[in-house]
């Protein structure tokens, strides 16, 4: 309560990475906006799981030798590092279980729709590009690793082995939307011309 602000809750907090790895735990959830992956290895090290819905399903698309050095890490702790998803994440591990009701699969395809509205959080969206003059309609996204987003690409590659099957290629792009006019949603604003939909496609 004192670090966010208001009255006492009950709940037990601090913002000392020591204190927090210095208690008897077995398993952390580990929720961060932007994943710390020095301090997953240092949480592995020290014998504690860390279960996350950070950006990370498979770890293929990992920059070169991170997946090797959390495996190495959870191997020294005798632990385990879980990325569960969100979205992607759950959905996409439900959508490769149902194809297990058919004898013959030609596509799979999982659709996610979000209306601003009902997540009112303005870092969120600035973060994915909305409210920025819309100059190119149609972005390519390529599966770097400096790019947050990385778990969509590995969503691919959950589902493409649940079905047993090889990926030839991975394509993704954005599509935007341009605000006709000028927006006020009172919590956000889109000046006309600004991105204020999009359509990714993984």
């Amino acid at each position: 309560g004192s670090i966010a602000g208001t009255e006492m809750t009950g709940v037990i907090a601090t913002d000392d990475v020591d204190a927090l790895i210095g208690l008897d735990a077995q398993c952390v959830c580990y929720m961060p906006a932007h994943i710390d992956f020095e301090l997953v290895q240092r949480m592995l090290r020290s014998g504690r799981n860390v279960v996350t819905t950070c950006d990370v399903l498979t770890g293929t698309h990992l920059p070169p030798g991170l997946a090797e050095a959390l495996d190495s890490a959870a191997h020294s702790g005798g632990v385990t590092f879980m990325g569960t998803g969100s979205e992607p994440g759950f959905m996409n591990v439900l959508c490769g279980f149902l194809t297990g009701m058919c004898r013959r699969v030609e596509s799979v395809s999982l659709t996610e729709t979000l209306d601003c509205n009902g997540y009112r959080v303005p870092a969120a969206w600035e973060g994915m590009g909305f409210g920025i003059p819309a100059d190119e309609l149609r972005v390519s996204i390529p599966p770097s690793p400096e790019l947050p987003g990385l778990a969509y690409f590995d969503a691919l590659d959950l589902v493409a082995g649940m079905l047993e099957i090889q990926l030839e290629r991975k394509d993704a792009y954005l599509e935007r939307a341009a605000a006709t006019r000028d927006l006020d949603l009172g919590w956000m604003q889109f000046p006309q011309g600004s991105v204020a939909g999009q359509r990714r496609v993984y």
